[in-house]
């Protein structure tokens, strides 16, 4: 058994060297390679300079975008959507085809009202080559009264002086006569209807472009 005086000796040496161990372990642990370390190639390398500036932190967010203003589009006609032209979120303009409508009833509509043009059209016209024949054939009638006011009137020169020598009877000549005095009477009417004829074709009648008494005469 050794005495107490070497026995302190041991003891301080073991401190020691526990100590220097110690120091040797933490110098390794702080001296040593990096583990996190990581290895690049040089040309992916981007060096700059270091400057003060705002540094912008983006950071994503999940949220919903709604318009700043609500416009409310409708239709004057209703109908069935045949396509659709703009969707939601595109840029319109003024004016622009949104939708393509289809209203069978307002296209028979339209078309019944096409007919119906076409129909009047073609009224006009076979009114208007009526008007005309109308026309004509009322020129004639008057043509033929003056010359039948022109033969009667000779006619009748002729029987008075054949009345007078007891060559014809009183009869015939009165029958001459009664003819002459209806043309002379038939021929102002014949005339007016004529020239009422001529307003009316003009525009003038206050109907026109329909048959009506009010522009009927002889030959209407």
């Amino acid at each position: 058994m050794l005495p107490w005086w070497r026995r302190g000796r041991w003891i301080s040496l073991g401190a020691l060297t526990a100590a220097l161990l110690l120091v040797l372990v933490v110098g390794l642990l702080l001296l040593g390679p990096a583990q996190r370390s990581i290895r690049i190639p040089l040309s992916a390398v981007t060096i700059g300079k270091v400057e003060r500036g705002v540094y912008h932190d983006i950071i994503p967010l999940t949220g919903e975008v709604v318009p700043h203003d609500t416009v409310d589009v409708d239709s004057s006609e209703g109908g069935r959507i045949e396509r659709i032209l703009a969707q939601a979120g595109d840029h319109v303009t003024a004016g622009q085809p949104l939708v393509e409508l289809s209203n069978t009833a307002l296209e028979l509509d339209v078309l019944d009202r096409e007919g119906r043009l076409v129909q009047s059209i073609t009224e006009s016209q076979s009114y208007a080559t009526q008007l005309e024949q109308n026309r004509v054939t009322n020129k004639k009638a008057l043509s033929q009264i003056d010359y039948d006011i022109v033969r009667l009137r000779r006619a009748l020169e002729r029987r008075e002086t054949l009345v007078a020598e007891h060559l014809v009877s009183v009869e015939s000549r009165d029958q001459i006569r009664d003819e002459l005095d209806h043309d002379l009477l038939e021929r102002p009417v014949q005339q007016e209807g004529n020239e009422h004829q001529r307003r009316c074709g003009a525009g003038s009648c206050p109907r026109s472009r329909r048959r009506s008494p009010s522009c009927s005469r002889i030959w209407w």
